[in-house]
């Protein structure tokens, strides 16, 4: 039996490979860690210890409270990543035909491919501002497909589907499954979309802890969705990670019991953040952006003759700037930049980066 090639992610290999030089971080996707015990998170491990037969279940209680879902519509996973692979492999065999948005996140499309499943990409415009093109996804959609995958807010580009656009998808599909990854979909705070498994039965919903709430050390994230797709995704995670870190879904239960400190804190870096990045762009006439209405990361548009591997290799290299390159996105002529950290933070690694774009336009123009 012939062993299946096992693709790169290119953009976590990337992010480690430069680890060592880079002082700007402007490609990672998570909110800045905070200091728990400030937000009102406290956690006494002797006590954890006397009381962890009690605490198991305990996330999936208050998850389904947050989220206004049924307990058994949960699986709590070990991240976002392996809510992701749980969602996908137990929906796809090899042989099978999977839609996938792009631009997106690397292992929306990488993971089906992994399992023998041929992918087909329906492409967003960044003229569009990124919505997913409803025709072509009718023109594409068959007896054969099996699975179709959103990122909402759309990674890269921090773009939402609102309700409306949502629930046609999900109407279009049919009988199809639909994954919605919603990684980042809190950050549209009171305008945010609704859980899509919450809108329709034949869609699977993905979380994590890691990045609206910054706790990425957890290792937490969850599926929600229809009962006979939960109990599909629990009997491959039986071969995966079994189950989780008790300790872990108990300090993310009491983060999540925390919701509005932690609502209060990712305002401030949004509302600050975007503002910031907002007007260093109106500087730049190089790069073009949609203003992300759901989410600390963006997807400029960069007038520079050079590929975005590149620009991102020279910016690393001689700026220690990291940035996220589009062809890791499945979307050549643009990057993704991030803007989780603090408000100076942000403010200083922009001041590299213009430094570093204004340097390769002498050089390439």
């Amino acid at each position: 039996m012939a062993i299946p090639q096992i693709g790169t992610f290119d953009l976590a290999e990337w992010v480690t490979g430069y680890s060592d030089i880079i002082k700007h971080n402007l490609t990672n996707s998570s909110i800045k860690t905070p200091l728990l015990s400030e937000m009102g998170v406290r956690v006494d491990y002797d006590v954890f210890q006397r009381n962890r037969p009690s605490l198991k279940g305990t996330l999936k209680r208050t998850l389904g409270e947050l989220f206004r879902v049924p307990e058994h519509d949960i699986l709590v996973t070990c991240s976002g990543s392996e809510a992701l692979f749980l969602a996908i492999g137990s929906t796809v065999k090899a042989g099978d035909e999977v839609i996938v948005t792009t631009p997106n996140y690397a292992p929306t499309y990488e993971v089906p491919r992994l399992i023998g499943a041929q992918v087909t990409f329906v492409p967003s415009r960044f003229e569009d501002g990124f919505q997913p093109d409803m025709g072509k996804l009718g023109e594409l959609l068959s007896k054969r497909t099996k699975l179709i995958v959103l990122t909402n807010s759309n990674n890269p580009s921090g773009r939402m589907i609102d309700r409306k656009n949502l629930e046609e998808i999900l109407e279009l599909a049919g009988d199809t499954p639909v994954i919605v990854d919603e990684a980042f979909r809190e950050f549209g705070f009171e305008n945010a979309p609704p859980v899509g498994a919450t809108v329709r039965e034949n869609c699977l919903s993905l979380g994590t802890m890691s990045k609206f709430y910054g706790v990425e050390d957890l290792r937490i994230g969850w599926v929600i969705g229809k009962r006979e797709f939960i109990e599909k995704a629990k009997k491959l995670k039986n071969w995966t990670t079994i189950e989780n870190s008790i300790f872990s879904e108990t300090m993310a239960s009491k983060v999540l019991q925390q919701h509005e400190e932690f609502v209060r804190r990712a305002r401030r870096f949004y509302q600050e953040n975007v503002r910031v990045v907002e007007e260093w762009i109106r500087t730049r006439d190089e790069l073009e952006w949609n203003k992300p209405d759901c989410g600390l990361i963006s997807f400029p548009k960069f007038k520079i003759p050079i590929g975005s591997v590149e620009l991102a290799k020279r910016l690393a290299e001689d700026y220690h700037v990291a940035i996220g390159p589009g062809a890791f996105f499945n979307y050549e002529g643009h990057f993704r930049l991030c803007f989780t950290r603090s408000r100076e933070e942000v403010q200083e690694a922009l001041a590299a980066l213009g430094r570093g774009l204004d340097d390769l336009k002498g050089r390439t123009i």
